[in-house]
Formats: structure tokens, sequence, C-alpha cells
């Protein structure tokens, strides 16, 4: 197998469901068919469909072991019960991969007359499902852009190699090549169909760009390259610009809010600063006015020691009689009780 392709490890369950189409071998009456399935040392047989004839029913669930089996292909052949002389009717030889891309999918894969598959003998209707590990790689995640990849054609078994592309443009770094000399069996290392000469095809899907791109590679073909975008790295890359550009912005608000900080700082050290001035500058007035006062009240004292500057006696409006000094350098009223000849303030 491919280095790409794991063997099987399990249990595949396949479901016969019915057959269309298939030729009547038999001259008299109508056949009665069954299907045999050959999947490398492992064989199966469904029940058998009585009076089936060309368009039999079995909707039956049959069991293959797989055990670390690098076997590619099943063979599916169509007998007719007959007394022990059970003969072919049609048989078709494909990929089991062709099986396990559709898991519990009901699909129609055709069937011939012999296994050149060249003429073909009505279809068979099956699904199957894998317990078990291995086949082909599954589509993990859009890391190239890969949206979908099948390989196959509208009469031929069709297998999902979107995961084994992935794998591909992982190895070569997003680059699809497909060389001329090397047809698309080769390339992926099995046929949907042997010996058949349908078209078969490789349809790749996948987006670039943020656009849709479909590309469609014939079994046989010229030289082709498809170029892939990385899809992870490319939003990788923009996440990483995005926690950058993040990143600065906090930056730049984290500096400025220090500035801030460092502003309000300064502004609060000068106001404190304005503070403490206005404050000693008060100090400084009070204890001059003070002084002056203090002067003041001496010569005042001194004046009314000395009898000078009398003016005259009257009583004050609230009914106290004193005697009061207005002086012409000091336009201030003093007064003083009439017992009181030093004229001491009150």
């Amino acid at each position: 197998m491919s280095s790409h392709i794991a063997n099987l490890n399990g249990t595949v369950k396949i479901t016969c469901v019915r057959a269309a189409g298939i030729p009547r071998t038999q001259m008299m009456g109508k056949q009665d068919p069954f299907v045999r399935i050959y999947y490398g040392p492992s064989k199966a047989k469904t029940k058998t469909a009585k009076d089936g004839d060309k368009n039999p029913v079995w909707n039956e669930e049959v069991c293959i072991d797989a055990k670390d089996s690098g076997e590619k292909d099943i063979k599916f052949v169509v007998k007719n019960e007959n007394f022990g002389l059970d003969g072919d009717i049609c048989m078709v030889k494909f990929p089991i991969f062709a099986l396990l891309s559709w898991p519990g999918e009901e699909k129609w894969y055709p069937l011939f007359k012999e296994e050149n598959h060249k003429r073909q003998a009505g279809q068979i209707l099956l699904k199957a499902t894998l317990e078990g590990t291995g086949g082909l790689p599954e589509l993990k995640a859009p890391q190239w852009g890969i949206l979908q990849a099948t390989y196959g054609g509208p009469n031929v078994p069709t297998v999902d190699v979107s995961g084994f592309l992935e794998v591909q443009a992982t190895v070569h770094n997003g680059t699809l090549k497909f060389a001329k000399d090397t047809d698309l069996s080769s390339y992926f290392g099995f046929d949907p169909l042997p010996h058949h000469r349908a078209a078969k095809n490789l349809v790749l899907q996948y987006t670039k760009g943020g656009v849709v791109h479909e590309v469609k590679i014939g079994e046989s073909h010229d030289d082709t390259e498809v170029v892939l975008e990385n899809e992870v790295a490319k939003e990788q890359d923009e996440a990483a610009k995005a926690a950058k550009a993040k990143a600065l912005l906090e930056e730049r608000q984290k500096r400025e809010a220090a500035r801030r900080a460092a502003e309000a700082e300064r502004l609060a050290k000068e106001k404190a600063e304005a503070d403490k001035r206005a404050k000693l500058q008060a100090i400084l007035l009070a204890r001059q006015q003070e002084g002056l006062r203090m002067q003041r009240m001496q010569r005042v004292k001194a004046s009314t020691a000395q009898g000078t500057h009398f003016a005259k006696k009257e009583t004050k409006v609230d009914a106290k009689i004193g005697c009061y000094w207005r002086y012409q350098d000091y336009p201030t009223v003093y007064w003083a009780s009439t017992a009181d000849g030093e004229g001491r303030m009150e």
C-alpha cells in the first residue's frame, strides 16, 4: 500500500441491500440470487433471495475480518443457488476504500459479467462501516483549504481522497504535482475499477484567497500542478498580527496611563507646594499684622497714659458710659472705662 494508507485492523460490516437489472442465467423459472464477498483470506455470504430473479432484495449485514490487512480490493459475486450447482451471475471488484469512504451511506455500484469489467450487468446497492482502524487518512482539518476530493467516475466506484491529498500537500509544502507519465491509479496506489476503461477523474475542490476553485484531472493527463494555500498558517499569521497589534495598543495605553499618573502626581505635588507656600505667606502676613497691631496698641496706651488726643466723653450705644479717643494717625475707636483713668482697652 501507499505509505499514506494504513493497513486495516478490525471488522468491516457490509450491508447488501439489493441488486437491480442483473441478467437471468437459468433457463427455467426465476433465479435465486445470493452474494459472496471476498476480501483477502476473509469470506462472507448473504442469504438467498428466493425468486429474486433480476431484482433481488437481501437487506442483510455480513462481517469481514481485517487483521492488519494490506489488501486493497474487495470482490462481490452475485450467484444463483441451483441445487448445489451455483452459477455466477455477475460480479465486481473494487478498492474497499470506496465502501469505507461513505460510512453508513447506501450507494450503488456497477456489476459486470466478467472480472475484466467490460460488460456491465446491473448494479448492487451496498453500505459499509469499519469498526477498527486503518485505511485512507481522513481530512482532519482544512489546513490547505481542501474542501473535497474524489477519485472515480459516474459509472465507477468513487473514493474520497481528501485526506490523502492533505497529507501530500503537507509533505510537499502545499503543492500537488501530477506528472504526465504517472496515471492517477499509480499516484494513489489503487484503481477505482481495475481493467475498466471508463472515465476516471480526480475532482478536487479547494479554497484559496477566499475563492472556491475546482480542478478536474483525468486518469491520463498532462503535467499538472495545484498550489494550495495554507489556511491554518494564514490564520495563525493573522492571529499573530492581531496579537501583536493588541500588544502594541496595550503598551501604548500603559504608557499613556503612566504618563497621566505622572502628570497627576506632578500637579498634586505642585498644588501641595503652592498650598504650603500660601500657608507660610498667610502665617507671615498674620505675624506682620500682629506686630503692627501690637505697635499701635503700645502707641494707644502711651497716648492714653499721657492724656493726649482726648476728644470727648459720651455714652456708648449700648448705654455703657465711657470715653474714646480718635487719633489722627490711627483711625480706630478705643473704649475705656470712666473708672479707668489710664484708658485701658476693653
